[in-house]
């Protein structure tokens, strides 16, 4: 559509169309997009107009004036509702209807009502000016400081704004030329650039030092004026940068760019090459700085580690601290960790599965959380690659075989009968009930309710099917699943007590003695 208007109708200046409105924010960002590639500025030569408030309203190159569909009050108001009608089935809820809400931005060639309400209490300026023989020199006076203050406009843009300049002072125009200059400027470098609302605060300030001499022998009124004009431009920074930090907090996980992450580093094979990928990354993301722990082997365990990689590089002092083995994540270094930084401390477990590696803190620029658990997966993933190779990863799984299940049952044998569906009890279900709650204490009540049985019924109906109580059905299971976690040599007494539901490390190896007739650590050393 943006195409065919540009294809049928003269969109500069206005001349034919002074405004598009669309029926999405979507089109309108995107249509915007097009308009700039032919040439035509929104909103200096058209306007736009969305619809709907979406996320594209604040990314697109000129925000975008939309209409807000109130999706949070609507939302809120149905689940009121929702909750009525649970408490009051026969609530009769009367039609409840919303206003939609005109959101102002720069698309449609307003500027917004908090930069337009943005004033300042006369004063009286004090400062000196040069004498200025004529209006030739003084523009050219204007204009080389003004191309000091914008070094990347062009010559044709810095005339306008000494044009606005003078413009704004002595005509009687309704809406500032150099607040709609400065606007379009930021629209063209935020659309090539991170927006740097610093420089263009400074800028501001630079250009009222070099404006407001020129009108020291003026009425004061001038000078108010202009100063108004100034405030207002700062203000419109405010707005850009708000708009800014909005994309990026509503922008989670960078779409664009996790594609390329992901294939830089699936290609590494060996450490430093992924830490060579990973700086890359960060710079990337705008990442400044990650401390990395990484243990000796990969196990189920949180296994002890060492600091294998700092951003920045650590100096001399820091790198003797890195051969220090870290216990848990507490116990780091403090030393590695600036005062003036804030950390991903909620994020910093790397794992691939159950299967554990170390830890990663990065340093926190950007509030979008999403950035750095992406990267950290990516991390997790490739680091997995790395050590199965290397071999080390501590393989054995500790998950229950059948075989280990079918010893205690007539599963085998069993043979399908009439009946309903969930009050059938069998050997399968039953057994399925207890390995899938084997990390609980036994509670035949639950499991009563679950398959929807009275508690002498289950109780006989497991005795009948494997010649065992629920209680020593589901203990043997837990000794066997305790055999599988020995094993493994990752798992300490205590952390497979606490695993398998036991009270405490003493009550599990006399049930485990019971079962097997030796103590855990007898049995696996006979094992052995």
């Amino acid at each position: 559509a943006f195409e065919q208007l540009n294809s049928t109708f003269d969109l500069h200046d206005k001349r034919q169309i002074d405004a598009i409105v669309t029926a999405s924010d979507i089109i309108a960002a995107e249509g915007i997009e097009l308009l700039d590639r032919h040439g035509i500025q929104v909103p200096k030569d058209v306007a736009v107009v969305g619809f709907n408030n979406w996320y594209e309203s604040v990314t697109s190159r000129s925000p975008l004036t939309t209409i807000d569909l109130v999706y949070f009050k609507r939302g809120y108001a149905a689940v009121e509702l929702l909750l009525d009608k649970i408490l009051v089935p026969d609530l009769n809820a009367p039609t409840q209807y919303f206003s939609t809400e005109l959101i102002v931005r720069q698309s449609c060639g307003c500027i917004e009502p908090s930069v337009k309400q943005s004033k300042i209490e006369e004063k009286i300026f004090n400062d000196a000016s040069a004498v200025i023989e004529s209006e030739n020199n003084l523009r050219k006076a204007l204009f080389d400081e003004a191309k000091n203050i914008f070094p990347a406009e062009t010559p044709e843009s810095i005339d306008n704004l000494i044009n606005a300049f003078f413009s704004d002072a002595y005509d009687k125009e309704e809406q500032s030329q150099i607040l709609v200059w400065f606007q379009n400027v930021m629209q063209n470098y935020r659309k090539l650039n991170d927006f740097d609302s610093d420089f263009f605060q400074n800028a501001t300030s630079s250009l009222r030092a070099l404006f407001l001499p020129v009108l020291q022998n003026e009425e004061r009124n001038l000078s108010f004026k202009m100063e108004n004009i100034f405030h207002q431009m700062r203000s419109l920074v405010s707005v850009f940068q708000k708009y800014e930090s909005i994309s990026v907090r509503e922008n989670p996980y960078r779409i664009n760019n996790i594609s390329g992450q992901a294939l830089n580093f699936l290609s590494v094979t060996n450490m430093e090459q992924l830490f060579s990928a990973l700086k890359y990354q960060m710079a990337e993301l705008d990442i400044p700085g990650v401390v990395i722990a990484l243990g000796e082997n990969v196990s189920y365990s949180f296994p002890v580690s060492r600091i294998e990689f700092t951003l920045p590089e650590a100096d001399e002092d820091l790198k003797k601290l890195m051969h220090q083995n870290i216990i848990e994540p507490h116990l780091f270094p403090k030393e590695f960790f600036l005062k003036d930084r804030r950390y991903t401390v909620m994020l910093e477990i790397l794992h691939h599965a159950d299967l554990y590696f170390g830890y990663a803190f990065f340093v926190m620029k950007s509030p979008n959380l999403a950035t750095y658990d992406v990267l950290r997966m990516l991390l997790s993933n490739a680091l997995y690659n790395i050590f199965k190779k290397a071999g080390r990863i501590k393989t054995g799984s500790y998950e229950l075989e059948p075989a280990q299940i079918q010893q205690f049952t007539n599963l085998n044998n069993e043979r399908p009968k009439e009946g309903s569906g969930r009050t059938r009890l069998t050997v399968a279900k039953i057994t399925d009930y207890l390995v899938e709650h084997i990390n609980e204490m036994t509670d035949i009540d639950k499991m009563c309710g679950y398959f929807m049985v009275s508690r002498s019924l289950l109780c006989k109906k497991c005795r009948d099917l494997t010649g065992l109580s629920v209680q020593s059905l589901h203990e043997k299971l837990k000794i066997e699943q305790a055999k599988n976690m020995l094993s493994t040599g990752n798992f300490e007494l205590s952390e497979i007590s606490s695993a398998l539901g036991f009270k405490n490390q003493n009550y599990f190896s006399n049930v485990f003695k019971k079962n097997t007739g030796s103590s855990p650590l007898n049995w696996l050393k006979e094992k052995k």
